[in-house]
């Protein structure tokens, strides 16, 4: 185990779900991140002017924390992020070859592509996922969606009922997430105290503000 100490994290579980042909993939290669039917997964390649070359090309699945080895020949497919598409607004992603490609994972838990998207003349991305790829897929900058994506989006919406609260609303609070000036601005600097990454859009003076505000106009 004196080898496994030197690796951290999915290296070290990599090596040691390997076997020993394998591990001389994870001890010589080269890491790159590949997509397989949706796993994050790790592939091991290494010089093909090596003389052993029964582990070439070693992928380690860190969702089934398994170890196999896929034929050298075999060649990533290279994709890349171009935006979203589909009935759904899913992210999609385009090869080198230009064909279009929808994320069925919805840019969570790795790469899921599935073919039948198109592009229109509007430059819009449509179609219907209809067949899931699954030879190994390689991207440099996937979309990955925050894990707070769904906090950000409701602290935004408040903040869009204050200003609606503050102008065309009235003063009243029954247009107001919560349904009273306390329950929304509580609220909101919970959620805002929460985030590691603080929103550009939205400052705690700013929440304090509207509570001010707030207070001042809702209807009695």
């Amino acid at each position: 185990m004196e080898k496994a100490r030197r690796f951290r994290g999915e290296m070290k579980e990599a090596w040691e779900a390997a076997g020993w042909r394998e591990r001389f993939a994870v001890d010589n290669g080269n890491k790159t991140i590949v997509y397989v039917n949706g796993h994050k997964c790790l592939r091991f390649t290494y010089s093909r002017y090596k003389e052993y070359q029964d582990a070439n090309g070693a992928i380690y699945d860190t969702v089934k924390k398994t170890v196999d080895r896929i034929e050298r020949q075999v060649v990533n497919m290279k994709v890349k992020y171009v935006g979203f598409g589909g009935y759904m607004e899913v992210p999609c992603y385009e090869d080198e070859n230009g064909k279009l490609y929808f994320d069925e994972n919805n840019g969570k838990n790795g790469l899921n592509l599935y073919t039948g998207a198109y592009r229109t003349e509007w430059d819009e991305i449509c179609g219907e996922p209809c067949n899931r790829v699954t030879e190994p897929v390689e991207c440099d900058d996937p979309f990955i969606r925050h894990p707070r994506e769904m906090d950000y989006m409701l602290l935004d919406r408040m903040r869009s009922d204050c200003n609606y609260f503050l102008g065309n609303g009235n003063g009243y609070e029954g247009h107001l997430w919560g349904g009273s000036v306390e329950a929304i601005c509580d609220e909101m600097e919970r959620i805002w105290n929460s985030l590691e990454e603080k929103p550009e859009w939205l400052t705690l003076e700013q929440i304090k503000e509207y509570r001010k505000e707030m207070m001042k106009v809702r209807m009695k």
